[in-house]
């Protein structure tokens, strides 16, 4: 909202006298930099949907993923500014159903925000010669170096990959 404010404050410079457009430019440059600030330094609605999720999502570290190697573990490498993870996770990863499936399976959950560009992130995403999010992997017991998933995920596509890695 704040950065808003300082966009339109800027189209308005435009407008008005020479002085009156220096003052508004740097009234609105004041804005988008104060808003750019807050939002760098807020909480990332990823912690806190990690938190509000009733324990299925755990947060991804390189650490964490190290002491959970020969388990069923499903990571999903996500932005809060990523369209399609969004989709997916309301589509398919908030789903009952999948969700049932993966508790029946003992599937953990991990999840890793790139919002920030994150190294932990960075570096795993690089393992797989992958340049952004979404990217979603399964690992198992029997295929430790994991299978990578499609970008894009329907229920029942994604039901068939938890299926055929947790047999």
């Amino acid at each position: 909202m704040i950065v808003l404010a300082g966009c339109v404050a800027l189209g308005f410079a435009f407008l008005l006298s020479e002085f009156a457009r220096k003052v508004a430019r740097i009234t609105a440059l004041i804005v988008l930099l104060a808003g750019v600030i807050l939002v760098y330094n807020s909480e990332s609605p990823l912690d806190r949907a990690i938190e509000n999720s009733g324990g299925l999502w755990q947060s991804y570290s390189e650490a964490r993923f190290a002491s959970l190697k020969g388990q069923n573990i499903f990571i999903n490498m996500t932005a809060d500014w990523c369209l399609t993870c969004k989709v997916n996770e309301r589509l398919v990863f908030d789903d009952s159903e999948v969700q049932a499936l993966m508790h029946a399976k003992n599937v953990i959950w991990l999840k890793g925000d790139w919002t920030k560009r994150n190294e932990e992130v960075t570096r795993f995403l690089n393992r797989y010669d992958r340049v952004g999010v979404p990217f979603y992997v399964l690992y198992s017991l029997h295929n430790p170096g994991g299978t990578p998933l499609p970008e894009v995920l329907t229920k029942s596509k994604f039901i068939e990959f938890l299926n055929k890695e947790f047999p």
